[in-house]
């Protein structure tokens, strides 16, 4: 199996608390990339902790969609795993009703 060298910049505060948390929990730079890169090409998707937003683009994002559900007319909607299923299903509705 051939390997590929990856590197990045930081800021050096971050990586100084980094570099305590992973010493806390026996790990290493390599292992911890290794271990990043090896979940996204078994799972194909970014860790959730990577992909969430921050309190206020996340509060944003539940505002436009609760608009977007008034204006679809679906009021009591299950509550979703992830934002393409909400959008899924208002453009199922929107299409149903508007064709």
């Amino acid at each position: 199996m051939s390997t590929l060298m990856v590197t990045a910049r930081v800021k050096a505060e971050d990586k100084l608390i980094a570099d305590k948390v992973l010493a806390e929990n026996r790990q290493t730079w390599s292992q911890t990339i290794q271990a990043l890169t090896a979940y996204m090409a078994r799972t194909r998707t970014m860790p959730v902790a990577l992909t969430e937003p921050d309190i206020d683009e996340s509060a944003e994002r539940l505002r436009k969609l609760n608009i977007l559900k008034r204006m679809a007319g679906i009021v009591n909607s299950p509550d979703r795993i992830t934002d393409e299923d909400d959008a899924k299903l208002i453009h199922d509705e929107l299409m149903r009703r508007h064709g």
